[in-house]
C-alpha cells in the first residue's frame, strides 16, 4: 500500500514549504516540506522541484517502513484512509 495523493497534499499543507534551510523548534536543520538529514546545512537553498523530490523520497521511506512493520505485526489489510492516517502520524 502507498500513501494517497490526498494525504500527501495534506501533509504538505500541514508542514508548509521553506526553500531555505532553517532550524525547526527541535533544533534540527530542515528544508522543503520537513526534510531533515545530513544533506541539510545552514544556508542551503533549493527550488520547488527539489522540495517536491525530497518530499516524495521521504514519503517513500515512510511507506516502505510502514508496509514492512504491518507485515511483521501481522496487521490485516487496512483501508486507505487508515493507512494514510498512520503515514501522516509518522511523518
Amino acid at each position: 500500500m502507498k500513501s494517497s495523493r490526498r494525504i500527501k497534499e495534506k501533509i504538505k499543507e500541514f508542514e508548509g514549504c521553506r526553500l531555505t534551510a532553517y532550524r525547526c523548534p527541535a533544533g534540527v536543520w530542515t528544508i522543503g516540506y520537513g526534510h531533515t538529514g545530513s544533506d541539510v546545512r545552514p544556508g542551503r537553498q533549493i527550488d520547488q522541484q527539489e522540495a517536491d523530490r525530497l518530499f516524495e523520497g521521504d514519503i517513500g521511506k515512510f511507506d516502505d517502513e510502514l508496509s514492512m512493520w504491518l507485515q511483521v505485526e501481522g496487521v490485516g489489510e487496512l483501508k486507505q484512509h487508515q493507512y494514510d492516517a498512520l503515514v501522516s502520524f509518522a511523518y
